[in-house]
């Protein structure tokens, strides 16, 4: 008995400890912001009081297409751009929208970007990195229990980055390398997609959320404009039905009484301004977020005072 105490011991000092040291040391920098993305969009809605004016949800379009600095000098209110990227509008909202509201003052207006991805349901969502660092919080649960390959030895135990070791190495690697952002790159369509065409069918579950979601903002008296931002056309219906998710979208708006900004087709096919097909450049980001800032603007969207 002594002998099996001892080997645990063993155990426990050997492999766990050095194990948990690791572990604590990345989940700190992720806190931390030293690897920004993927974890400032969470730490902004879980760590920081914002008490923005205005917020961004979405998911990579809305993280990627919206450069809330440019919206800030325009509108004169403080934007927050709070976009996940990768993730459908369940996500969105129990993952960013609740916790930031719980955490800070309502905002006056949501820009929600929308693609036409965030209603598919996603049975079973990806093992995904920027979640790990904090999967022992409680709100985090609602991932980890739609997650089948997290486990509860990934929560307790030092083992939750398994997975994910070459990601953890190169988020550090790039830390320590300053690597230059690649939103510069050239325009690729190859592969992007696959073979894949997505139906403009949508989940239920999700729609019907969606429409608690518009319901608890004017509730809050919280001012929605639904945003699809700009699409490849010519590569972007290669794999969407744009015509027909512009509709829903529309359906959408009339539906729930609140404004649906279409920037679908703004830069047509002109490669000069996409990286791949619905995904921006910085610079046309820029020039995007000028765009809706202005659009804002024109339909009466200026600070109130009272919630500077």
């Amino acid at each position: 008995m002594r002998r099996f105490i001892t080997k645990i011991l063993i155990l426990a000092i050997g492999w766990l400890l050095p194990l948990y040291l690791l572990q604590a040391v990345y989940d700190h920098a992720a806190y931390q912001d030293y690897y920004k993305w993927p974890y400032e969009k969470i730490n902004t809605a879980y760590n920081r009081q914002q008490n923005a004016n205005l917020i961004i949800l979405g998911n990579s379009r809305g993280a990627g297409n919206y450069v809330p600095e440019v919206m800030d000098s325009l509108l004169g209110m403080k934007c927050c751009n709070l976009s996940l990227s990768g993730y459908t509008f369940d996500f969105d909202y129990h993952m960013v929208f609740q916790p930031y509201m719980e955490r800070n003052i309502a905002p006056q207006y949501i820009v929600q970007d929308v693609s036409p991805w965030a209603f598919f349901q996603d049975v079973n969502p990806s093992y995904a990195i920027e979640f790990l660092p904090y999967i022992n919080r409680p709100e985090f649960d609602f991932y980890i229990n739609r997650c089948a390959e997290l486990s509860v030895f990934d929560k307790y135990l030092p083992l939750k980055y398994h997975g994910q070791l070459v990601k953890c190495y190169e988020n550090y690697k790039s830390f320590i390398a300053k690597e230059a952002d690649k939103s510069e790159r050239r325009y690729y369509m190859k592969d992007y997609f696959g073979d894949a065409f997505y139906s403009i069918e949508k989940d239920p579950a999700l729609l019907d959320l969606f429409s608690q979601y518009l319901k608890d903002c004017r509730a809050r008296h919280i001012q929605v404009a639904i945003v699809c931002s700009p699409i490849h056309v010519v590569d972007g219906n290669a794999h969407f039905n744009i015509k027909g998710f512009r509709e829903q979208l529309k359906d959408i708006s009339h539906k729930e009484g609140v404004p649906f900004l279409d920037y679908s087709e703004l830069y047509g096919a002109d490669t000069l301004y996409f990286i791949d097909p619905v995904h921006l450049k910085v610079d046309a980001q820029k020039l995007f977020s000028q765009k809706v800032a202005s659009d804002l603007k024109e339909m009466g969207w200026s600070l109130n005072e009272t919630l500077r």
